[in-house]
C-alpha cells in the first residue's frame, strides 16, 4: 500500500512535475528555433505510469486502482512526409545540376574554353588554315599558316 501514503501522494505530484517540465523544455525549444531553416517541431509524447490495484473489501476479485502519475514515453518530431519526399527530390535534382555545372565548367577550364586560347579556337584556325591550302596548293604562306596552326593545336592539345 505504498502507493496510498503521503510519499506515493508527493511520488505522483513530483512525476507529474518533471513530465511537464519536460514538455515545457520542448515547447521552449519549439519556440527558440522557429526561424531555423529546416526544423521540425517536436512533441512529448506523455503517458500514465503503471497504477497500483488494490483489493477492498467490498470486491475482491476486482481491484480499486490508483494512478501513480505520468512520465514523457518519447520526444517525436512532427513532420509531413509528402513535403519530406518532395524536398529530398528536389534537393536531390538540384544537386544532381550542380555537381554537372561543376562538372563542366571543370572541362572548359581545362580545355580553356570558352577563349581565344583554347582548343576549339586553335581547331578553326587549323581548319581554316587547311582550308587556305585546299583553295590554293600552291601559297607557301598558306601552307607555313597550316603547319604553324597545327603545332600550336598538337601543344595545346598535349598540354591537357
Amino acid at each position: 500500500m505504498a502507493g496510498i501514503t503521503l510519499f506515493g501522494s508527493l511520488n505522483t505530484s513530483l512525476l507529474g512535475i518533471y513530465t511537464h517540465k519536460l514538455a515545457m523544455n520542448v515547447v521552449s525549444h519549439n519556440i527558440a528555433n522557429a526561424n531555423t531553416e529546416g526544423f521540425s517541431r517536436q512533441r512529448p509524447i506523455i503517458e500514465t505510469t503503471p497504477p497500483i490495484p488494490i483489493a477492498t473489501l467490498t470486491q475482491p476479485s476486482l481491484p480499486m486502482v490508483i494512478g501513480t502519475g505520468s512520465q514523457v514515453r518519447d520526444i517525436q518530431r512532427v513532420r509531413d512526409l509528402f513535403l519530406d519526399i518532395q524536398y529530398r527530390q528536389v534537393e536531390n535534382r538540384f544537386s544532381f545540376w550542380d555537381t554537372t555545372i561543376s562538372n563542366l565548367h571543370f572541362v572548359e577550364q581545362l580545355f580553356s574554353e570558352p577563349g581565344d586560347t583554347g582548343i576549339r579556337s586553335l581547331y578553326d584556325a587549323f581548319l581554316s588554315s587547311v582550308e587556305e591550302v585546299i583553295t590554293d596548293p600552291t601559297n607557301v604562306a598558306a601552307k607555313r599558316e597550316m603547319i604553324s596552326t597545327a603545332e600550336q593545336l598538337v601543344a595545346n592539345t598535349k598540354d591537357l
